[in-house]
């Protein structure tokens, strides 16, 4: 997702910044979400945030630790399934 093109800067902010210029947020654990329309939110918490159905773009990075975190982070994927978000599974 980063790598290209690899001289392409996307502005984005954190998802507690106030940025209206910016279409990308980025969620952490314990955040609050702020969704707005036509945004993209780049979850790094496994878990699933409350308002994703308000994101017009949703990505969620899964950190393959074998443990808690993967767990976590199929949960996720299978409450997208039931949402009817169908979601993809890319590796890089």
């Amino acid at each position: 997702m980063w790598g290209f093109p690899k001289d392409l800067l996307i502005p984005h902010n954190l998802i507690h910044e106030e940025d209206k210029k910016s279409n990308i947020n980025i969620g952490y654990p314990k955040c609050k979400f702020k969704p707005g329309k036509e945004k993209l939110l780049i979850n790094i918490n496994p878990d699933l945030p409350k308002e994703v159905s308000k994101y017009q773009y949703f990505y969620q990075l899964v950190i393959e630790d074998a443990s808690n975190l993967r767990e976590r982070a199929a949960e996720t994927w299978i409450k997208c399934n039931q949402r009817g978000m169908n979601p993809t599974f890319q590796r890089n």
